[in-house]
Order: structure tokens, then C-alpha cells, then sequence
């Protein structure tokens, strides 16, 4: 049961497939207001109370018999207000919204949902660990009612997109820009996952990192690749901000994983010494594709051993290009690095016996932006304070066209993010494909190369 939730004051929306459509009658200048609404079966009325109106509840009685009566349709009341609506619980979701996670309350409250009628029940909680997610789970999985369950925390995206694991008949999405409630997932993005199609066999994998993962093009790159599609397969967005949390659901929760990429601040997850960017965990393999794909940029710009290059940068990917380098032959002190944390320049400096960036050295061969700046379409050229470069290698990524800077350079001169980001997820698919055709028991092995596994 997919339910978009909109202010009412959004009357064109068209509904897909299946959809129902809920209207916040509470979320329009008018209040209440419903004559400029279409009504019928599949639409849900939810008015939630205003405090200060001591009123509202007779006002809004008496509109929600009205329109039972009229469209069969279906309303939210909140538990603590039942007793005003009890009458017309054949037509009722029975709600409750809470600001926080609490196991005792959770449970008293699916214990109160036992004792009133209702045609659906609806628990929303703040969950912000996995660990919640699974205690959820445990909790709702023997109530014999048909049940919502959502959460409104840093995992709420998750939440919606599996909402079959959590034992809820359904989930509640938003439209961009109008969305009415906290963290809400966006309808077009819960379609782009093919989020409706994962069932309890399915295979699961994606991008763990933090809040940046939901503009990767990796949905829609792997998604809808016969592959996945074939195998009932999955590619997720696993933010967390305690990476630990996210380890102990991969183990814990009884859900069947292939693999993910990694992505910022969690490249040096699994406490490897050196950067990775995928991790299968049937096998605790971890590996790094960027290290390829960065060779294939070298190889594509024609860098010799002696060229003079500068790195923007002293993160996970800086030292990916530090390690490609090496794997080339490259000789490392015509290699500098340019950063704020001078502390882990100079230790990746004293690691790969790179030379010292010196300010007054204006051009280089090849500039490498191992940093953020062009993701939001910013001009890396006016950060540069007068470096000049022949070539590039510019790791930032637009979903829809080049960074400005690739802009400037002539395209046999840059390697671009689109083209990073393509060239590491053509070895990542390999890897990908063959987990998932293992753990489908296929016997189909793929011959990986050995520099991508750590």
C-alpha cells in the first residue's frame, strides 16, 4: 500500500498504479478546506489537531462523517483522540507519532492498539540506528492487524524504502518540495530504486556513506541492469552516521546482502591500513576500484614517470591516487599534495616519499582535485591562486553534465568525475555480479583483478 502524502492545497497530483493519496487538510492556508478536493476509496484525510482550537474536533467530526458517508474514504485520527471517532473506525487509520524511540512506549502502545477498532494502525517512531529498525521489527512482527510502521529520524528514507522488513503493510511518500513530515523520501526516488519490488528474498547491496549518498548515480546506473533485474537484486542508499550500528544490521538482520560501495567518511572502514570503496561481507572483502580507475586516467592522459603533478587534497582519494601512481612507476617526489590538514599531508608525504608542495612551482603536468569543490557546481579555477596545469583529473561528478572546470580543458587533456565514476563502477558491477550469482548458486564466476582486492 503506497500512500503520497501532500498538503492539501496540491489538487493535481495523478496517482500511479496502485497509489493512494493522502491530503494534510492541516497543510493549506485554509484549514479543514476540502470542496476543491477529488475523494474516493483510495484517498486518506488527515487533519491533525490544532491545540489552541478547543472546537476542531466537533468541526472536524463532523466533516470526516460527511465525506465517510459521501467517498468510503479512509481518516487519520490520532490514538488519544479516538473515543471523539470511535464510529467510524470501520474507515479509521488509528495514528500515533512519536518525537523519539522508546521500546516500553512503543509496546504499550501496539498493547492499546489490540483494544479499539480500527481499519488500519499506524506507528511512527524516530529512529535514527539500525538497531531500532530490528527491535521494530521484532516487536510488531506478531501484531495481527494491518499496520504502518515509519520513522521520521536519520533513517527514515531506509525505513520507507524497507518497509516490508519492518512488518508494514506499506509506506508514505512525499513530493519534493512539498513534503509533510520530517526526512521524508521522495516519490521519484522511491520509484527510481524500484523500492516497491523488494520482498523478503530479495538481495540487497548499495552506497554506505553519509548524508551526501542521495545524489549518487549509482541507482539508476545498477538498478535497471538485467543482472539485478533478473535476480531480484537491490541497490540501496545505507546512510548512517555510526558505522558500527550499520556492521551489526549487515550481520544481524536476517535480510541477504551481496556487497556495497563506500563512500565518504567511511573509506577506511573494516580498520584497513588503506582506503576501500566496496566491501562484500558474505566473504569480508574489502577492496578499492578507485585505484583502477585512477590508473585508467593516467593511462588516458598519457602521464609519463617524470610529469610533475599536484594533488588537491589529503583524503581516501587523494591516497587512491597515491597508491595508483606508485602501482605506475610514477616517481612519487614529482608527485606534491596541497591541503588544509598539513598534519596528514605530511604523513602521507613520509608514507609514499612524495616531494614537498612548493607554492612558488606554478605549473604541472597533471592536477589531480581529490576534493569536494565542483560537486555543487562551483569553479575549482578560482580556488587555484594562480596553479597552472596541463592536464586533469577532476574527481567530482555532476549527475547532469561536466564541473565547470572540465569545462575549460580540452577533453583529451581531462579525465572527468563522470568518467571516474564510470570506469570504478564497471569493476565494482563485475564484483557485484559475481556475489550475486554465488549467493543465487549459479556456479557463474567472473575473473576479478587481483590489484582491485586488498
Amino acid at each position: 500500500m503506497i500512500v503520497i502524502s501532500v498538503p492539501a492545497s496540491n489538487n493535481q497530483l495523478k496517482l500511479k498504479n496502485d497509489e493512494y493519496l493522502e491530503y494534510r487538510l492541516d497543510l493549506q492556508t485554509e484549514a479543514g478546506k476540502t470542496d476543491h478536493l477529488k475523494i474516493d476509496e483510495r484517498t486518506i484525510i488527515t487533519w491533525r489537531q490544532d491545540t489552541e482550537n478547543k472546537d476542531q474536533h466537533k468541526q472536524k467530526k463532523e466533516l470526516f462523517t460527511l465525506l465517510v458517508e459521501q467517498t468510503t474514504c479512509l481518516i487519520d485520527i490520532e490514538l488519544e483522540n479516538y473515543h471523539y471517532y470511535q464510529e467510524l473506525s470501520k474507515n479509521m487509520i488509528l495514528s500515533v507519532h512519536y518525537d523519539d524511540f522508546d521500546r516500553e512506549k512503543i509496546q504499550a502502545t501496539l498493547q492499546e492498539f489490540h483494544q479499539k477498532k480500527a481499519r488500519i494502525y499506524k506507528l511512527v517512531v524516530k529512529a535514527d540506528k539500525y538497531s531500532q529498525l530490528m527491535a521494530l521489527r521484532e516487536m510488531t512482527e506478531e501484531f495481527p492487524h494491518d499496520l504502518f510502521v515509519l520513522s521520521t529520524g536519520a533513517l527514515s528514507i531506509f525505513s520507507r524504502i524497507m518497509y516490508h522488513y519492518l512488518n508494514s503493510i506499506g509506506t508514505y511518500l512525499g513530493i519534493d518540495g512539498q513534503y509533510t513530515a520530517p526526512n521524508q523520501i521522495d516519490r521519484d526516488f522511491f520509484y527510481l530504486l524500484k523500492a516497491e519490488q523488494i520482498d523478503s528474498q530479495s538481495l540487497l547491496g548499495g552506497l554506505i556513506g553519509g548524508a551526501q549518498i542521495y545524489q549518487s548515480r549509482g541507482y539508476q546506473h545498477y538498478n535497471y541492469l538485467r543482472e539485478f533485474t533478473e535476480n531480484n537484486a537491490f541497490y540501496l542508499p545505507f546512510f548512517t552516521d555510526e558505522i558500527d550500528d550499520l556492521l551489526s544490521f549487515i550481520r544481524e538482520s536476517g535480510l541477504h546482502f551481496y556487497g556495497f560501495s563506500i563512500t565518504m567518511p567511511y573509506k577506511y572502514m573494516g580498520k584497513k591500513a588503506i582506503p576501500a570503496n566496496y566491501y562484500l561481507p558474505n566473504k569480508e572483502i574489502y577492496g578499492n576500484t578507485d585505484i583502477i580507475a585512477l590508473r585508467e586516467g593516467l593511462n588516458k592522459l598519457e602521464i609519463k614517470p617524470q610529469n610533475s603533478i599536484l594533488i588537491l587534497g589529503s583524503g581516501a582519494t587523494a591516497e587512491s591516487a597515491l597508491i595508483a601512481l606508485k602501482e605506475n612507476k610514477h616517481q612519487m617526489t614529482r608527485v606534491s599534495l596541497f591541503a588544509r590538514n598539513k598534519e596528514r599531508v605530511q604523513n602521507l608525504n613520509n608514507m609514499y616519499s612524495t616531494g614537498d608542495y612548493k607554492e612558488k612551482v606554478g605549473q604541472y603536468d597533471l592536477l589531480i582535485n581529490c576534493t569536494p569543490i565542483g560537486l555543487q557546481n562551483e569553479d575549482l579555477s578560482l580556488f587555484l591562486n594562480g596553479i597552472v596545469f596541463k592536464k586533469l583529473i577532476d574527481l567530482p561528478y555532476l549527475l547532469n553534465g561536466i564541473t565547470p572546470i572540465c569545462q575549460q580543458i580540452k577533453p583529451n587533456d581531462c579525465f572527468s568525475g563522470s568518467e571516474f565514476w564510470q570506469a570504478q563502477a564497471e569493476y565494482q558491477l563485475a564484483i557485484f555480479i559475481e556475489s550475486i550469482f554465488e549467493q543465487k548458486k549459479e556456479g557463474k564466476h567472473l575473473r576479478l583483478p587481483s590489484s582491485i582486492l586488498l
